[in-house]
């Protein structure tokens, strides 16, 4: 037999009276296995009532960090960023997360209140220089506890498999907008779903999950690439 572990598992089946008897019933009934619904999927996009996007069982705006830890089940990496322009972003990064079908790297922007953020920036420790020319720094401990209760603003998606654009397509349908930029990079843009596709040139790419309403301020953001101040990529 061309596949003797097969052929072992079947042997087991066999000689099992409970699972010779449910496959057996099963037969007679003319039942089909179960369907085992999966959930989590890149392209499961909504918004609720509010507008809000929901996707990955976290709701944007109001679901916190913490909770997206228990959602994914695997910890942050919390870290504040800074561009080259000045412009500041706090950030958690989760590692290899299984979600769906799909593993994939996990990185969330979050909703800082102007005078938290002054607070964070004041006290910020330990500055690490970026390829990008953007700083990462660490916070305090007690900043460190406030951040998990802020609510994940955004959310970006970095499969670790690549999708071609013929089933990008059929998966989120046809962008609205498409715009190619500099260094073989382009931007598919889905407005009324609060997602911005970014390809580049090796066919990679990274979905960047936002609400609606921030449309133009995540669209100006990537179209300048400054995500990769964000740490992505990096």
């Amino acid at each position: 037999m061309r596949y003797p572990q097969a052929q072992a598992v079947m042997s087991r089946i066999a000689t099992h009276p409970i699972l010779v008897s449910i496959l057996i019933a099963l037969t007679l009934l003319g039942c089909s296995p179960p369907t085992v619904e999966v959930k989590d999927l890149p392209w499961e996009v909504s918004l609720d009532e509010s507008g809000q996007v929901e996707v990955f069982g976290v709701t944007l705006g109001k679901s916190t960090l913490n909770e997206a830890v228990n959602q994914w089940r695997t910890e942050a990496k919390v870290a504040l960023f800074e561009s080259s322009e000045g412009d500041l972003s706090l950030e958690g990064f989760f590692g290899r997360v299984k979600l769906g079908r799909f593993s994939t790297h996990l990185i969330v922007r979050l909703q800082v209140p102007p005078e938290s953020m002054a607070a964070f920036v004041a006290e910020r420790v330990k500055r690490a220089p970026m390829p990008s020319g953007a700083k990462r720094y660490k916070l305090q401990s007690k900043h460190l506890k406030q951040a998990y209760q802020l609510p994940v603003a955004e959310i970006t998606y970095i499969p670790l498999i690549s999708s071609d654009d013929e089933l990008l397509r059929q998966r989120f349908g046809e962008p609205v907008e498409r715009r190619d930029l500099a260094e073989g990079r382009s931007l598919w843009f889905y407005p009324q779903k609060g997602l911005v596709i970014v390809l580049d040139e090796d066919d990679k790419e990274v979905f960047q999950y936002f609400n609606p309403k921030n449309y133009d301020e995540v669209r100006a953001r990537l179209e300048a690439g400054k995500n990769k101040a964000a740490g992505l990529g990096e």
